[in-house]
C-alpha cells in the first residue's frame, strides 16, 4: 500500500514540474489621431519580437506563477509596426 502512495507522491510532484501555464489573450487598438513626425518617412525601422515567455509552470516555486499570453510576439510586433507607419516611419530591414 505505501508503494502505492509513493508512487501516486511522485507521479503528482513530477506532473506538477511541467504543468503548461494558463493562457491569456492579448488585443491590440491602434491609436487614434496619431501624427506623422517629421522627416520619419527618412527612417527605416525594423521590428523584431523574440517570445521569452517560458513554456512551462512550476506550481511548486511561488516565483515561477505566470501566464502565457497567446501570439504574444505576433500581436505586438504587428502592434508596433502598425504605430510607427501611422507616425511616417518606413518599415524595412532596419536603420543605418
Amino acid at each position: 500500500m505505501w508503494r502505492v502512495i509513493a508512487f501516486v507522491t511522485f507521479a503528482f510532484f513530477l506532473e506538477g514540474c511541467g504543468i503548461r501555464a494558463p493562457e491569456l489573450p492579448i488585443t491590440y487598438v491602434p491609436q487614434q489621431n496619431a501624427q506623422p513626425i517629421k522627416d520619419s518617412d527618412l527612417v527605416p525601422v525594423q521590428v523584431k519580437v523574440d517570445d521569452l515567455q517560458p513554456e512551462t509552470l512550476n506550481y511548486f516555486l511561488a516565483s515561477n506563477r505566470h501566464f502565457q499570453v497567446k501570439n504574444a510576439p505576433g500581436t505586438i510586433k504587428e502592434a508596433a509596426e502598425t504605430e510607427l507607419k501611422s507616425r511616417g516611419f518606413k518599415i524595412g530591414d532596419g536603420g543605418h
